[in-house]
């Protein structure tokens, strides 16, 4: 029987923070102002993903609700507006690494949403390798390329790819079903 993941949300964003301290680590303190003034422009692409993301059909469960990327977008924006008041870290050039890194994971994932196979297994999220908390993490802006969570993202795209051969998850068709229209109701002359 599989266990689902049983963390509150304060520990799930405590993850999170840990998750984007371990980002920074790779930074040296001449890379922060940089890095701060390039986290809008990724949050802000990770919104943008998230709201091109289809919502799923009525009666399927999916994990997208967008109340997380609404979170952190209000965070970010308040974080603006504190660097803004305090005029640190001031103008110049963001880190067009950070920014390339967010670009080639979100391409990733919007290229594979397109298909089948990625629509049936990110709807049946199972607790298997804490592949769900990656796939939101990586949806909720984290793109710190730490290894827990590239070798998570690599198995969830391979088990998209498996199920195109073998139905790991239940099929699912991308066309809505046909409803037959109701006859009209006679009035009673």
């Amino acid at each position: 029987m599989k266990r689902q993941d049983q963390r509150s949300v304060g520990e799930l964003l405590l993850d999170a923070d840990s998750t984007t301290r371990q980002l920074l680590m790779d930074a040296t303190g001449q890379d922060a102002p940089a890095m701060l003034r390039t986290w809008g422009e990724v949050v802000q692409s990770a919104s943008e993903l998230w709201a091109t993301l289809p919502q799923p059909f009525r009666g399927t469960t999916s994990p997208i609700d967008g109340v997380t990327i609404a979170r952190l977008e209000s965070m970010s924006q308040s974080m603006h507006r504190d660097q803004v008041r305090r005029g640190w870290p001031g103008d110049g050039p963001g880190d067009e690494r950070l920014l390339r890194r967010a670009m080639k994971g979100y391409l990733r994932f919007v290229n594979a949403w397109y298909s089948k196979e990625f629509i049936e297994v990110f709807l049946y999220p199972q607790d298997v390798l804490q592949i769900p908390p990656a796939v939101n993490a990586v949806l909720g802006g984290n793109i710190s390329g730490s290894f827990a969570i590239r070798w998570r993202m690599s198995a969830f795209y391979f088990i998209v790819w498996l199920q195109r051969y073998l139905p790991l998850c239940p099929r699912r068709t991308l066309v809505a079903p046909k409803t037959t229209p109701e006859p009209a109701l006679r009035s009673a002359a």
